[in-house]
């Protein structure tokens, strides 16, 4: 799937209008929330290697909604 592409795409254009609408607060806490966005994704990962490795990921215990067709979106 293009997860990725699909996330840097929609960030990019809320960075765009972010900073065409208030240059002020762009340059003055865009970094910081990226940063902190980062952050969380890697928290995450991290959070769901643990999950996975105790054997209480999303494979035993998850769920389909919000899949396509229902799937499993493993």
């Amino acid at each position: 799937m293009a997860y990725y592409p699909l996330a840097m795409a929609a960030g990019s254009v809320f960075a765009y209008v972010w900073l065409k609408r208030n240059p002020k607060s762009f340059d003055m806490y865009m970094f910081a929330i990226s940063a902190g966005l980062l952050a969380g994704e890697g928290l995450g990962g991290v959070f769901q290697a643990v999950l996975a490795i105790a054997g209480v990921d999303g494979s035993k215990y998850g769920t389909s909604v919000g899949c396509p067709a229902h799937e499993y979106c493993g």
